[in-house]
């Protein structure tokens, strides 16, 4: 057995494409295709930082303390989403696009059930084996 397929590093630097899933549900965008978000893994060294730090702060911090250290972790591992969904509407009833840049991680993200969701798939080993299909 070799066992290297188990070997995180190379995808986890790199990112993959998790499913938007809230509550065991999938979430489909505008096309009828899951809304996607790119994520390195807890193997990349900044990511891996992010959850230390974000661990220490957790330990006795304020609710705001917590929320700060998931959003280091969200910043660190989230590098793109898919472009099939959007936040609010627009006059015609459209969801407004959100293209994927810092300043609009802060807006995504800032909804807890979306970062939470993601922060889950963060340290999923299994998202990043060289046997994983993503």
């Amino acid at each position: 057995m070799d066992i290297s397929i188990f070997d995180t590093r190379q995808k986890a630097a790199a990112g993959v494409d998790i499913p938007l899933v809230i509550d065991g549900e999938t979430i489909m965008g505008d096309d009828n295709q899951p809304v996607m978000f790119r994520i390195k893994g807890a193997a990349d060294p900044t990511v891996m930082q992010a959850l230390v730090n974000g661990v220490k702060q957790s330990a006795g911090g304020s609710p705001q303390q917590i929320e700060a250290g998931e959003m280091k972790l969200i910043r660190a591992a989230v590098i793109g989403w898919s472009d099939n969904w959007g936040i609010g509407n627009d006059a015609k009833g459209k969801p407004v696009k959100v293209t994927f840049s810092k300043e609009t991680v802060e807006k995504v993200f800032g909804i807890p059930a979306i970062r939470h969701a993601i922060m889950q798939e963060i340290a999923k080993d299994s998202h990043f084996m060289n046997r994983a299909s993503a």
